[in-house]
C-alpha cells in the first residue's frame, strides 16, 4: 500500500496524521510494504526531506514541479514511481494527490485508490484564498466533484464533511469511512502529575493560582483572529486571574488585545515535541472560529489535543463534529456569536483525567480502527 501526500510540509500536523498513519498502519493493522510519496516543494526540500525522511525512513520525497498552475506536471515523477513500486493500494491526501493517483489507475498501475478528503476543497480555495492560481481556484469545484465519483473509496475527516458531500455534488454512496484527525503519538498519553504540570505553569511566568487559556495552532485566515481578540478582551477583562498562552510563531497582527492586557499574554513558540508539556500546564484551549462551509467541515487537530492534555475546549458554533461533541461530553463551553460574559475557574486534577480519558477513548488511532479496517479493506 502506497500513501501519496502532495504540496504537504512537515510539522506537527503531518506527522500525527501522515507518518503516524503509515506506522499504524503497518505495525498494527499488519499492513505489508507500506510507504509513503511525498512531493513537498523545492523550497527548503533538503530539511524538509530529512524531517520526513527521520520520522517515516522508507518514504520517498520527490521535488514538486514549481507553481501550482503545473501541478499534473508531477504525473511523470509518480508514473515512474509506479512502475518501480508495483503497489495496487493507495491512499492519497487531497485531490491533487488523488487526481495523480488515479491517472496511474487508467494505466493499471494502481488498482484501487483512496481519496483521504481533509476538507471542503473548493469552499476552503475560495474563503480564505488558500492558492492565489486563479486557474487552480475554477478548476477546483469540477476535480473535488469528479474524485468524488472515480475513486473506489473516501476518508472524510468529519460526518459534516460527508453532508457537504451530499449537499454540494450530490454525493449518494456508502464507500467511505469518517475518521476525524487523530492523536499523534505524543499526545497519546496519560495526564502528567500535578507537580509536573505546576513546574511548566512556573516556567512560563505564570503562579499556580492563574487561570491558564492557550491558543495553539497557525495564523491561517480559518483561524479567525479578528473573534479571537473579541473573545480574549471579553474574558480577560471578565477573569481577572485568567492568563492567555499563545503558542504560534508570531502574535497576528491587529488584535488590540495584547496592549489593552499588557503582562497577561505571553507568546512562545517551540517544537512539536515541547508542545504537549505546555497545554498540560493550561485549563482552558481555544477553538474560536468563524461561521464558513470551511470550518463547517473541519476537524481541527488542536481539539483532539487540548482535550488529551486535560483542557476544557472553548469552541465556536458549527465547528465540525466538535460543537456537538462538546455539548453531548461536557467538556467545554460553547461560545455563540455574541460574546457573553463567561466566568472561567481552574479545571480540577479530576477533571483534567477525565478530560484525557476521553480524547483516549475518541480521538487515539486505536479508537478508529475498524474505520482504519473499513478504509483499507
Amino acid at each position: 500500500m502506497l500513501y501519496i501526500t502532495f504540496n504537504d510540509a512537515p510539522s506537527g500536523i503531518y506527522f500525527s496524521q501522515v507518518t503516524d498513519v503509515c506506522k499504524y498502519l503497518r505495525d498494527e493493522l499488519h499492513i505489508p510494504n507500506i510507504n509513503l510519496i511525498a512531493f513537498i516543494s523545492i523550497r527548503s526540500f533538503s530539511s524538509n526531506r530529512a524531517q520526513i525522511k527521520a520520522a517515516f525512513p522508507k518514504a520517498i520525497v520527490i521535488p514538486l514541479v514549481p507553481k501550482m498552475k503545473f501541478w499534473k506536471a508531477n504525473w511523470c515523477s509518480l508514473f515512474f514511481l509506479a512502475l518501480i513500486l508495483r503497489q495496487n493500494r493507495v491512499i492519497a491526501r487531497g485531490p491533487y494527490a488523488t487526481w495523480l493517483a488515479l491517472s496511474m489507475k487508467r494505466l493499471r498501475l494502481f488498482k484501487y485508490v483512496i481519496f483521504d478528503a481533509r476538507g471542503a476543497y473548493y469552499a476552503e480555495l475560495n474563503e480564505y484564498n488558500v492558492i492565489e492560481e486563479q486557474s487552480v481556484k475554477s478548476g477546483i469545484r469540477n476535480l473535488e466533484s469528479s474524485l468524488l465519483i472515480k475513486a473506489d473509496f473516501r476518508l472524510a475527516v468529519s460526518k459534516k464533511l460527508v453532508n457537504y458531500w451530499e449537499r454540494e455534488y450530490g454525493y449518494s454512496s456508502d464507500a467511505h469511512a469518517v475518521i476525524p484527525c487523530t492523536l499523534g503519538s505524543g499526545f497519546n498519553k496519560e495526564m502528567p502529575d500535578s507537580e509536573k504540570r505546576f513546574l511548566a505553569k512556573s516556567e512560563l511566568g505564570f503562579r499556580p493560582d492563574d487561570v491558564l487559556m492557550v491558543y495553539s495552532g497557525s495564523s491561517a485566515g480559518w483561524q479567525s483572529f479578528r473573534l479571537v481578540n473579541d473573545f480574549l478582551n471579553n474574558a480577560l477583562g471578565m477573569n481577572a486571574h485568567l492568563k492567555v498562552l499563545f503558542l504560534a510563531k508570531e502574535l497576528p497582527s491587529g488584535m488590540d488585545v495584547f496592549r489593552d492586557f499588557p503582562g497577561r499574554i505571553v507568546q512562545k513558540w517551540v517544537s512539536p515535541a515541547l508542545v504537549r508539556e505546555l497545554l498540560c500546564a493550561c485549563d482552558y484551549g481555544l477553538v474560536i472560529r468563524e461561521d464558513s462551509v470551511t470550518n463547517e467541515v473541519a476537524s481541527p487537530v488542536k481539539f483532539a489535543e487540548y482535550l488529551s492534555c486535560g483542557l476544557r475546549i472553548l469552541i465556536s458554533n458549527h465547528i465540525g463534529d466538535f460543537t456537538e461533541f462538546v455539548r453531548n461530553n461536557n467538556c467545554g463551553q460553547v461560545i455563540g456569536d455574541v460574546m457573553a460574559p463567561i466566568v472561567l475557574k481552574p479545571v480540577s486534577p479530576g477533571e483534567k483525567e477525565r478530560l484525557n480519558g476521553l480524547a483516549l477513548q475518541y480521538f487515539a488511532k486505536s479508537s478508529c480502527k475498524l474505520s482504519y479496517q473499513k478504509l483499507v479493506a
